[in-house]
């Protein structure tokens, strides 16, 4: 009895180191062989700040508040954004004239006033003769700075024998005639400056008039009607400034104010059909004279062109 007592005893002790040892504390897992209460809930880790958005979008860009390069082309403003124009210029940032600058435009050159009937060599042929009025109107075509002017000028009027100063040929009283003339018109402006709405213009020009008209002498015989003509060539050239309209929002529509000067060529006539030695007159009058037309305000001076897109 007492021997297995014993044996019962060493079987416990057995059992109770063998029970110590498995509890025994592991420093490398982090115990510390002490009794901890258990963990309590932890909240959850921060996440890593988001990326920020590059310059342009949101704050500076880079160290330091550093600015991002300007991409090419653009106005220097953040993210390469092209601004607005400024006020008095078109919306592509050029100029009224650079936007007409490949556009075609019908003009108005201006009223030519024709000189009929005023050949100086005749003796006793009156001082001064009327005038025929030629409107001249036409196409301005630019390709780029170079510019082409081509127009066509048309005059007609009924005249009567009071109004030629004519009473050393005997011109029937109260006659009446028609006068018709026509004039080509061509110059080739050229920019030498332009701006927001201005563009300032040189203009070498041409133009060739022509205009006649008869009276009759002689009711029953129409070989001594007196028939009167004139022959005009003009070359020179104009300065002056295009302007346009597009501070009031209508950039296709453009005033020119130019003077000028140049050359003229006037061949006048004053003729009948008969012959000479039996009442026939053929009194011719040419010359070259230097013209201007600084006083001459609607004949070329003031222009105005509208613009076709």
């Amino acid at each position: 009895m007492k021997n297995r007592c014993q044996w019962f005893v060493a079987l416990g002790l057995v059992l109770g180191l063998a029970s110590g040892a498995e509890a025994q504390w592991n420093p490398e897992d982090g115990d510390t062989g002490q009794w901890q209460p258990p963990p309590a809930e932890q909240p959850p880790a921060e996440q890593p700040p988001a990326a920020q958005p590059p310059a342009g979008q949101q704050g500076a860009w880079g160290p330091q508040g550093q600015q991002p390069p300007l991409s090419a082309g653009s106005w220097g403003t953040p993210g390469g954004a092209e601004a607005p124009p400024s006020a008095g210029s078109s919306p592509n940032g050029e100029g009224d004239h650079a936007e007409m600058s490949h556009n075609v435009g019908l003009t108005f050159f201006g009223v030519h006033s024709l000189t009929l009937g005023r050949p100086a060599l005749a003796i006793g042929a009156p001082d001064s003769a009327f005038g025929l009025a030629l409107p001249t109107a036409g196409l301005r075509i630019w390709f780029g700075t170079l510019g082409l002017d081509v127009g066509l000028g048309f005059g007609y009027r009924t005249v009567t024998a009071d109004e030629w100063n004519g009473a050393t040929y005997d011109i029937t009283p109260g006659s009446v005639t028609d006068a018709i003339g026509f004039r080509l018109h061509a110059g080739l402006p050229i920019v030498l400056q332009s701006g927001a709405h201005h563009a300032m213009l040189i203009i070498p020009e041409a133009d060739l008039g022509y205009g006649s008209t008869t009276f009759v002498q002689n009711p029953s015989d129409g070989t001594f009607d007196l028939t009167m003509a004139s022959l005009e060539f003009d070359l020179g050239a104009r300065v002056g400034m295009e302007i346009h309209f597009g501070f009031f929002g209508v950039p296709e529509l453009s005033m020119q104010l130019t003077i000028g000067a140049g050359l003229r060529y006037r061949n006048n006539s004053v003729t009948n059909l008969r012959p000479l030695d039996s009442g026939g007159i053929d009194i011719k009058d040419a010359d070259f004279s230097l013209s201007s037309s600084i006083t001459e305000l609607m004949d070329g001076n003031v222009r105005l062109t509208y613009y076709f897109n």
